[in-house]
């Protein structure tokens, strides 16, 4: 029903509701931005899901990884994850130069791993 061409929701002012961020993707996040400062292959081993580096190499990711860390600078600020749902979301990497963001999916699993891991850059503001 609507009035004065507002609906309900416009006139009661109402926001969609936000998830809030699982253990698992928090924890995950913390793993995975050490994991790309460091490249801990221990830490590796027990965050990503076994077929993870089937797409892309180990080599490639690294190398990937690294040139967009560089061209970032030094990292000012990790943002929070911003869920989509329990087991996937993105952050911010904000740099002097550049922001990566990231974007992760984990794998519906009881110890849930990193399956998937897209990667772009933008000026940092």
């Amino acid at each position: 029903m609507q009035q004065s061409g507002n609906c309900f929701s416009e006139t009661l002012a109402l926001k969609p509701r936000e998830l809030p961020v699982s253990a698992i993707l928090a924890d995950r996040q913390t793993e995975l931005v050490r994991w790309m400062q460091q490249g801990d292959e221990e830490l590796e081993t027990a965050i990503f899901a076994e077929n993870f580096f089937l797409d892309q190499s180990r080599d490639s990711r690294r190398k990937t990884i690294d040139a967009l860390l560089e061209e970032a600078g030094t990292l000012r600020e990790i943002g929070s994850v911003r869920p989509e749902n329990q087991l996937r979301g993105s952050f911010s990497m904000k740099g002097d130069q550049e922001t990566v963001e990231v974007f992760f999916t984990l794998s519906p699993e009881s110890d849930p791993k990193i399956q998937q891991l897209v990667l772009s850059s933008r000026p940092s503001q």
